[in-house]
């Protein structure tokens, strides 16, 4: 199925620009922001694009691992749902070979990934065994694919609105946390939902957002279904899955 030009922007913009407001793009799109918030509302109920947050490891200091994972008969849909509950998972593939499935898990440092995530992957009741590789070098990552349908000057727009100057991370926000599990879910959470679930004010919420975006502790990734991808296979969860290719 091929999307119209105006589904295709909607998908493009959140790449440059993860959180951009409807009021902020109704005038680079030309389009009203009502119009705007109800095409990205049916796109995204049908699961043709989303977008996640994940812990910022692409930093020095952070770590990327590789977790295959075999499930026991009958246990791997339960599997995948815990799997996707971990904030620090940020993807999950579903493989049709001698694995279930792959999860990339991204950390803050290797004592993280070795103290709390591998553990907890491993204490799985469901899964029967697993195998780790950790990443030594990165070229490039998911967030860099750009679906390029904007013309430069409305890029250019959207980049001037979300300047990428990462700040000095500075000491970490209170329920830091619980903020990424919310934004692993949906990275374009209003700030009024995030007080709202975390019981602070809407204007606190806000400012801890922007230390965690501004510092990238948390990274936005804007992700799109199988109409836009192919074969990929993503669907909307709060992390992703797609069959293992060659």
């Amino acid at each position: 199925m091929e999307l119209p030009q105006a589904d295709l922007e909607m998908v493009h913009a959140p790449q440059i620009f993860p959180r951009v407001s409807w009021a902020q793009l109704g005038p680079i799109l030309d389009q009203h922001p009502t119009t705007l918030a109800a095409r990205w509302e049916r796109l995204h109920s049908e699961g043709k694009v989303w977008v996640t947050g994940h812990q910022g490891s692409i930093a020095a200091s952070g770590t990327v691992a590789f977790v295959s994972i075999q499930c026991y008969p009958q246990a791997r849909n339960e599997v995948l749902a815990r799997m996707c509950a971990i904030p620090e998972v940020g993807n999950v593939e579903e493989s049709t070979r001698s694995w279930d499935a792959r999860l990339t898990v991204l950390t803050g440092d290797w004592t993280q990934l070795t103290g709390q995530i591998l553990p907890l992957v491993r204490d799985d009741p469901g899964i029967a065994r697993l195998h780790v590789s950790v990443m030594t070098g990165l070229y490039a990552t998911g967030s860099n694919w750009r679906l390029d349908v904007l013309s430069p000057a409305q890029q250019r727009r959207l980049r001037e609105l979300n300047p990428v100057n990462a700040a000095p991370a500075g000491s970490p926000v209170p329920q830091q946390n619980q903020l990424r599990r919310l934004l692993s879910v949906d990275g374009r959470m209003p700030a009024a939902q995030i007080a709202a679930e975390l019981g602070i004010h809407p204007s606190t919420a806000t400012r801890h957002l922007r230390q965690l975006l501004d510092s990238r502790a948390v990274l936005l990734r804007p992700r799109a279904g199988p109409e836009l991808l192919g074969a990929s296979g993503l669907l909307p969860l709060a992390c992703a899955h797609s069959p293992d290719t060659a």
